[in-house]
């Protein structure tokens, strides 16, 4: 096929340099020269290209797979049987398929084995600001919000794990950096990468696919210097994790109806993959199999390769404190005394670079089949990058672990908003009035409690079967509310079961009226919702000018609608009491 392709480009060359006779010989000459070079350079790096070879069986505890892959169940190319027998083609041993949705639920729903692979079902989200890629939550009854700490919150609620997508990627970037409780971030991305990549490359590219698909799609990645800062600028406040996603798709789109169909799943899954540590072999129950992965990778004991480089087998690290304990990736260790351990059981050189708190903290040369010892000088956040010392791809991070976290106190902080002063909203206790769809009922009632609290009941039945696109039922309040001087809103809510509501609030009227709006979660006990006026998102209005005027409210609602629910029939009971606005 190879000699093929540069028969044909040279007959091709030859044609036009017979046919254009008009130029100057030496002229001819050099562009002729030039032509030759270019293809040369095109063709030759991705023939003679071999990735390392690494003959060392895979660790007991370990099982491999792939993150962030896209199916037909939304983007994606293929369906499960052609990503699964990619997989299996690979030699791995699980992918994590993560569709787009709040959650996709055919995708959530997805975990099983295919093709001796098991498929763990999850989601990418859409937020306000950017994708979050999950597995292993449980589904509800109701969508996981738009606002990314809610998100997160809710994904550690329903035992799920979080990755902040391709965050800076130049389409769709993370942008909401005040965050945390998230499991961790995309330090590297493959189809992220792809899109940065320059015009020569962009254009050599498909050439070189057909020559070598490792070549080719090795050479889209570059060292992920601001996401990894960015990962160690979270892990001075916190406990995080950084992982290699593909953002798989199997296809490059050109329009909304043509793609091309490259590069595949197989491709793509011989490129990035991370090494999941387990306590035992997977069982062949999915769903236990799947929470072993889940769970591992929540707590950082997995480590990520670029396996288009190399397969790591054999490597291993560990925090070996003065005791003489091991200790994986992701613990947090109260011992400064120890070493770190690194086993690099491999036929060629590689080099060792350890950053402490974002800091390069040592970097060292080590010869083929070596074991490494680096001792460290006090508390903080060590984690270690392996680069291999051989090959055109030698300043790429073959492999990067999660951090050890040595004499860092376990950092949990719960956000608190200080209240001041508050007033009621309302100077009525009957403000609201029931709002609806045809297909939907609602109905209101006011009680007053034991203490003299006075209590909104909504009780309803939220219903889409007419085939309506958008349903709710609203508790509305319709009047001229000036809030000046205050931050947010306040009040109590209980349900009949957990439930994610909207607060509503719409200013001004006519063209010149805007809508914001935040969901809140309600749950059959009373809690307490909090929630400021700079945290409302807008989803009409002047784009342009986004600051909410707080003067001129003209209503307000508690609503339930699609946007919320995930099944179109759902019935339920929602109390509001003390609703207030908080200086």
């Amino acid at each position: 096929m190879m000699s093929t392709i540069i028969f044909i480009s040279f007959d091709c060359i030859q044609a036009w340099w017979y046919n254009f006779q008009p130029m100057r010989k030496p002229i001819k000459k050099i562009i002729f020269s030039a032509l030759i070079l270019l293809i040369l350079l095109i063709i030759y790096p991705p023939l003679s290209y071999k990735k390392l070879s690494n003959n060392n069986p895979l660790n007991n505890n370990i099982v491999k797979g792939v993150f962030h892959v896209h199916s037909n169940f939304s983007d994606g190319k293929g369906d499960i049987e052609e990503i699964t027998g990619a997989a299996e083609a690979n030699k791995l041993d699980f992918v994590i398929l993560t569709d787009h949705g709040e959650p996709n639920l055919k995708c959530a729903g997805s975990t099983a084995f295919y093709n001796n692979v098991l498929l763990i079902g999850g989601s990418e989200f859409s937020l306000d600001c950017g994708h979050l890629a999950s597995a292993g939550f449980d589904i509800q009854k109701y969508r996981f919000p738009k606002e990314p700490q809610e998100a997160i919150n809710d994904m550690n609620r329903y035992n799920g794990f979080s990755f902040i997508s391709h965050p800076f990627d130049n389409k769709i970037p993370w942008t909401d950096w005040d965050i945390k409780d998230f499991t961790g971030i995309e330090v590297l991305s493959s189809y992220s990468s792809a899109r940065r990549i320059g015009i020569l490359k962009l254009i050599a590219f498909p050439f070189r696919y057909i020559l070598n698909h490792e070549y080719s799609l090795l050479s889209s990645l570059d060292y992920p210097l601001k996401n990894l800062e960015v990962w160690d600028s979270f892990n001075k406040k916190g406990k995080y994790m950084g992982i290699y996603a593909l953002d798989a798709h199997a296809k490059i789109p050109l329009t909304k109806k043509i793609s091309l169909n490259f590069p595949s799943y197989r491709s793509m899954f011989s490129v990035l993959n991370i090494y999941v540590k387990t306590d035992n072999s997977l069982s062949t129950d999915p769903s236990n199999s799947a929470n072993t992965i889940i769970d591992s990778i929540k707590n950082g004991r997995y480590f990520n390769v670029i396996e288009g480089i190399a397969p790591a087998n054999g490597f291993d690290i560990v925090y070996r404190s003065s005791d003489g304990r091991d200790h994986e990736t992701g613990k947090i260790i109260s011992d400064i005394n120890g070493i770190i351990r690194i086993d690099l059981p491999f036929n060629f050189p590689v080099r060792v670079k350890i950053i402490k708190n974002g800091e390069q903290f040592s970097i060292k040369r080590f010869d083929p089949s070596s074991k490494a010892e680096i001792r460290i000088n006090g508390p903080g956040v060590y984690r270690c990058e392996i680069f291999a010392d051989k090959g055109k791809f030698r300043n790429l991070p073959w492999i990067a672990t999660n951090p050890f976290f040595i004499g860092i106190e376990d950092i949990t902080t719960e956000e608190k908003v200080d209240i001041f002063e508050t007033q009621p909203v309302f100077q009525k206790t009957d403000p609201f009035i029931i709002e609806n769809n045809n297909s939907s009922e609602g109905k209101i009632t006011y009680e007053r409690s034991v203490q003299g609290e006075d209590i909104t009941i909504l009780d309803y039945v939220l219903n889409g079967r007419s085939g309506d696109k958008d349903y709710w039922v609203s508790l509305a309040a319709r009047q001229d509310i000036d809030l000046s001087g205050y931050k947010g809103i306040r009040f109590e809510s209980r349900s009949s079961e957990t439930m994610r509501y909207w607060l509503e609030v719409r200013t001004g009227s006519g063209k010149s009226g805007s809508w914001y709006r935040h969901s809140f979660l309600s749950t059959p006990e009373w809690g307490t919702i909090v929630i400021p006026f700079s945290k409302l998102i807008m989803i009409s209005g002047d784009k342009e000018n986004k600051n909410i005027y707080i003067e001129k409210i003209r209503s307000i609602f508690i609503s339930l609608n699609s946007s919320v629910v995930n099944f179109p029939e759902t019935k339920g009971r929602i109390e509001i009491k003390k609703f207030s606005s908080y200086k």
